[in-house]
C-alpha cells in the first residue's frame, strides 16, 4: 500500500500540530510549576531527568542536518533534470520530509532554550518597606 502525496501532506501537518501541542503542554506546565501555580513534584519526572538543554540542541541539530541533507538531495534531483520537469511524486516526498525535519529540528532547538530559561530559579527580592511603597496609592495635591 502506498499513500498519495496529499495523504502525506495531511499526515505531516498532523505530526507538526501534535508536536506543537505536546510542546505547549510541557512548556506551560514548567511555567506553572516555576510560578507556583502548580505544585512542584516531589521527584523530578522522567522528562525532567532525561531532557537537558544539550540533548535538545543535539536532537534539534540532527533533525536540521537530516532536513538539509534531504533538501540538497531534492536540489540534486532537480539539477539532474536540468532544472526542468520533475517526477512530482518522488521529489514531493523528499521535500515534505525535508520540511518536516527542518521545522521539528528548529522547534526542538528553540524550545530547549525556552524550557531551560523557564527552569531558571530567578526571583527579585524586595524588602517589606519597598513592597509597601510600591503598592500604596499615590495622591497628588
Amino acid at each position: 500500500m502506498r499513500f498519495s502525496v496529499d495523504t502525506l501532506i495531511y499526515g505531516v501537518a498532523m505530526i507538526e500540530a501534535g508536536f506543537q501541542a505536546v510542546l505547549f503542554a510541557l512548556l506551560s506546565r514548567t511555567f506553572a510549576i516555576q510560578e507556583g501555580l502548580f505544585p512542584k513534584p516531589l521527584r523530578p519526572s522522567l522528562f525532567d531527568r532525561v531532557f537537558k538543554l544539550e540533548r535538545g540542541i543535539v536532537l534539534g541539530a540532527a533533525l536540521l542536518l537530516v532536513g538539509a541533507f534531504l533538501f540538497f538531495d531534492a536540489l540534486k534531483i532537480w539539477s539532474g533534470a536540468e532544472f526542468g520537469r520533475l517526477d512530482v511524486e518522488r521529489v514531493t516526498r523528499i521535500v515534505i520530509s525535508s520540511s518536516l525535519s527542518l521545522s521539528l529540528g528548529l522547534e526542538i532547538t528553540l524550545s530547549s532554550f525556552l524550557l531551560s530559561i523557564l527552569k531558571l530559579n530567578v526571583r527579585t527580592l524586595s524588602t517589606p518597606a519597598t513592597a509597601r511603597e510600591d503598592h500604596e496609592p499615590q495622591f497628588s495635591s
